[in-house]
């Protein structure tokens, strides 16, 4: 396992005012928690994705960050913390809970702590890339329009059985992850498996994730606060051993913990784990009250499995919600047959949509939504199909960009521009707009 603590030695100049589009600067400012993967934006000097709400991505050297955007809010991260378990920097689609200062509108803030870690690591066992589902550790991962591709992956379809992946992304209500972001390994690495556990056998020190059974060790459980009669239903994450066999003798931690604190303004990005009403629903567990939220995307959609982004704040242990988005990714699919050998890679023939999770899964990560962008000096510039902003890998050379004050011809080292784009294949952001700045 790999873990890296780093302190953001950037000038702090930018601070909030360096949040561009955020909003809502000059405002009062009180703790805030929120949890996300991948993002709405790049935005003052930072990466993120899209403006629709599940990053909390950012991408590029730390030192280079100004920003990132998580669930909306507009991230200051210059003199953060950053706690990076399995990786060495922040990139597109990567979950992570950040603590700090957040502005009365819930727009822009200051992080005092960046932390990150992946979800599942392991290797595919099968894949079928028209119905947008992959197994690792007999546990569907599922695909949707957000999900960013990278390590050499341009779609599903790229990805064979036997292959080391690494995949950041959110618990479903019962077996499986929604992926948010998917990356080939060169090796495996240790074991990660994360969801809601299904079983307990207590006599035997033995949870159940997903499709498979994994024995842990009682001391390392109570060390990390839980209590193997009460883990039942709760969000984990496990970290296993690469010997014999791999998740035995585990070691168990919360997935992203949340402690409610009355007034504490929390903003959450993932999926709908029970649903009621809009005044009695769960979102990865946490309980929601979004009666008097306002409330964005279509509301049709909302029910178990919907994937949504709320912001409020905590009373009486429930988030009390002031905006609602959802995300109008599909459902996943069943979980189909596994296939059988020789046709282990599914349909790979695909419509070319982006649509992800189903016909379009092979093709990359994108909505149509523009999903992702990234604001700031362009650098490494070769051509509009190859340059740089803040360390993201930036492709604007498609004949459908859109240019805004500005042409292709304009584009070159230290020009100011806005990127957005609905698609991340092999980590590389798609531009559909270029806005110069």
């Amino acid at each position: 396992m790999k873990r890296r603590t780093l302190i953001a030695a950037v000038p702090a100049a930018v601070v909030v005012a360096g949040c561009g589009g955020g909003g809502g600067g000059g405002g009062d400012f009180g703790d805030v928690a929120s949890i996300g993967s991948g993002g709405t934006g790049i935005s003052g000097e930072g990466v993120g994705s899209g403006g629709t709400g599940i990053t909390s991505a950012a991408v590029g050297s730390i030192t280079g960050f100004g920003s990132i955007l998580v669930n909306g809010v507009h991230f200051d991260t210059d003199r953060a913390a950053l706690t990076l378990v399995d990786a060495d920097t922040l990139k597109l689609g990567m979950t992570v809970q950040v603590r700090g200062l957040v502005s009365d509108d819930l727009l822009t803030g200051v992080a005092n702590t960046v932390f990150s870690s992946a979800d599942v690591r392991g290797t595919v066992e099968w894949v079928d890339a028209g119905l947008g589902i992959m197994k690792v550790w007999n546990t569907p991962i599922y695909i949707d329009a957000t999900t960013v591709f990278a390590g050499g992956l341009m779609a599903l379809h790229d990805l064979q059985p036997g292959d080391p992946v690494q995949v950041y992304g959110l618990p479903e209500s019962g077996p499986g992850l929604r992926a948010s972001r998917i990356e080939r390994l060169a090796a495996e690495g240790t074991p990660v498996l994360s969801g809601s556990v299904q079983f307990v056998d207590i006599g035997e020190a033995i949870l159940q994730i997903g499709g498979r059974r994994i024995g842990i060790i009682a001391a390392l459980l109570e060390a990390a606060g839980l209590r193997l009669d009460q883990l039942e239903g709760q969000l984990v994450r496990i970290r296993g051993n690469a010997i014999a066999d791999p998740l035995s003798r585990a070691e168990v931690e919360p997935w992203y913990p949340l402690r409610p604190t009355d007034g504490e303004r929390i903003s959450v990005e993932g999926l709908v784990t029970r649903y009621t009403s809009l005044a009695a629903m769960q979102v990865d567990g946490v309980a929601v009250d979004a009666s008097k939220a306002r409330v964005t995307g279509r509301l049709s959609t909302l029910g178990v499995g919907a994937r949504v982004e709320v912001a409020g704040a905590w009373a009486g242990g429930v988030l009390a919600a002031t905006r609602l988005k959802l995300r109008d990714a599909p459902e996943p699919e069943p979980v189909a047959p596994e296939p059988q050998p020789g046709n282990g890679n599914g349909n790979s023939n695909g419509n070319g949509n982006g649509n992800g999770g189903g016909s379009g899964s092979n093709s990359g990560s994108g909505s149509g939504d523009n999903d992702y962008s990234a604001r700031g000096n362009i650098s490494s510039f070769r051509s509009a199909s190859e340059f740089r902003i803040q360390g993201q890998d930036i492709d604007a050379g498609g004949t459908g960009v859109v240019f805004e004050d500005g042409t292709a011809a304009d584009l070159r080292n230290g020009r100011r521009v806005r990127v957005t784009g609905s698609r991340v294949a092999n980590d590389v952001l798609i531009a559909e707009r270029v806005e110069f700045l």
